[in-house]
């Protein structure tokens, strides 16, 4: 059974913001980290990845808060499949996966 990581995604059409949650899968992570271009990046041992970005720059107490999500949602137990991502420091407004 997969495990996911639930973050809040703020997108703005015209006037309205709109803030909705996405799901990241949470299990098979071989990294997590910080990008050169200030996103977050996520690779799976399967080929897949994930990045998690926003309009301004994400740090590395965002990647910290990113990768601790991802080990509390891997060590939690089975009947709890989707774990919240903390607030990080500025809206995320895109997150891209690619599966392998």
């Amino acid at each position: 059974m997969s495990k996911y990581l639930s973050v809040t995604l703020t997108t703005t059409v015209g006037e309205t913001t709109v803030v909705s949650q996405r799901l990241v899968r949470a299990d098979g992570v071989s990294y997590c980290g910080l990008g050169g271009d200030s996103s977050i990046s996520i690779y799976y041992y399967d080929g897949g990845k994930c990045r998690i970005a926003s309009a301004a720059a994400l740090d590395d107490n965002d990647s910290i808060a990113v990768q601790s999500a991802l080990i509390s949602a891997a060590q939690s137990k089975w009947s709890q499949i989707v774990t919240k991502c903390p607030t990080l420091s500025e809206p995320v407004d895109s997150i891209a996966s690619v599966t392998a």
